[in-house]
């Protein structure tokens, strides 16, 4: 139970988590039923969502009331992790995920599955590091010692001494650097510069965070059968970002009604769970005005910086399976810090004009079941930018 300005995001990253795993994450802001229920504190509840929020009640032990556990393992978890093989290159260009897909992620996977008309969306450029380069560089004759040495800290259980260990001193091989650079300018993105190297070892580094470390022990995945690819893209200049479930997850959502969640500036606002709340509407087919239920409040607004930038994207063997919640465990890093900026509410036509919110929500309505057709009607949540 969380205090109502801690409020969660309903498509962030650990919101996904929580309903992957059956958590009940709730905020609540009359003081009175907080009253009523620190006071049950020790006793059993029950609990039921409906349109309007959650209703609870006191259960008595004896009512047969069926315990479930959110940290029970799936079976088929491990049957569905299995060790990738040996990449074909050591960077993979995106006509070529397809045919690379055992070496990489579910995010260049589904990139690839995108097949835009024209003037409908855009697709970012992108390359991909596969599976196995990590531990081809612990193996690089230039990196001898490293590997034994991480695995001393890490047989320590210091993880942040094992990722501040990564990034410091493991190096990147020139065959990485020059395939990147070049496989990159081939598809159009801007020069590679800035120290990128940083931001792939921390992609790398991030399979040693305590969320990671905890959801891996959680599931009962071994540290040896996880692997990260390392998705790279340019930054997109972006007004404002978004993130679409094609099939609203709210309690009481009708059939082919999505819920779209919004914020100004960049996504990385709105997937982390930042303070304030994003735009939150649910949106049906054409004909049905979207119904606004929270407006944007979020005071920082995230910004592509000058000059732009590019992202170093998490994509491990251990996301998008059923059963793992496997979002935004592992970490995407820029190579340029982005900018940050207080946003101004009294002039954003998101929260004021809405003939513009509304034209906004159809438009990513509609986006929603383009993407959506791509994957076979598949119900899913997407994520995306607006110029």
């Amino acid at each position: 139970l969380l205090p109502a300005g801690q409020a969660v995001d309903t498509l962030s990253h650990v919101a996904i988590r929580a309903r992957n795993q059956e958590v009940l994450l709730a905020s609540c802001d009359d003081e009175s039923i907080l009253k009523e229920l620190h006071a049950a504190g020790g006793s059993r509840v029950q609990i039921e969502i409906t349109p309007s929020g959650l209703a609870w009640s006191s259960a008595a032990a004896a009512g047969g009331i069926a315990t479930h556990s959110a940290t029970a393992a799936p079976k088929s978890v491990m049957q569905k992790i299995t060790p990738p093989p040996e990449p074909s290159a050591v960077v993979i260009p995106a006509a070529e995920f397809t045919q690379n897909k055992k070496s990489l992620g579910g995010k260049s996977l589904h990139l690839a599955e995108l097949k835009p008309e024209k003037g409908t969306y855009s697709v970012p450029v992108s390359a991909t590091i596969p599976y196995r380069m990590f531990e081809r560089m612990l193996e690089d004759p230039a990196n001898d010692g490293i590997k034994e040495e991480l695995d001393e800290i890490l047989a320590s259980g210091d993880w942040a001494e094992a990722r501040k260990f990564v990034v410091d001193e493991l190096a990147v091989s020139e065959e990485i650097e020059m395939a990147l650079k070049r496989t990159l300018a081939s598809v159009g993105a801007p020069p590679l510069s800035g120290n990128w190297q940083c931001a792939l070892k921390g992609v790398w580094a991030s399979k040693w965070t305590d969320r990671a470390i905890s959801s891996r022990k959680q599931m009962a995945v071994p540290d040896n059968i996880l692997f990260l690819a390392v998705l790279v893209q340019p930054v997109v200049p972006a007004a404002y970002a978004f993130v679409i479930h094609t099939q609203s997850p709210l309690p009481g959502a009708k059939k082919g009604e999505q819920l779209v969640e919004l914020c100004v500036g960049l996504g990385e606002s709105l997937v982390s769970n930042s303070p304030g709340r994003a735009l939150s509407a649910s949106v049906g087919p054409s004909g049905q005005p979207s119904t606004v239920h929270v407006f944007p409040s979020k005071p920082d607004g995230v910004f592509t910086p000058d000059g732009g930038t590019f992202i170093f994207r998490s994509d491990s063997n251990g996301e998008d399976l059923e059963g793992f919640a496997g979002a935004g465990l592992y970490d995407s890093i820029t190579v340029n810090a982005c900018t940050h900026r207080t946003i101004s509410y009294a002039d954003e036509p998101l929260f004021f004009d809405a003939s513009f919110r509304e034209t906004l929500l159809r438009r990513l309505y509609d986006l929603g079941r383009l993407v959506e057709a791509n994957f076979a009607g598949f119900f899913s949540g997407y994520k995306g930018c607006s110029a």
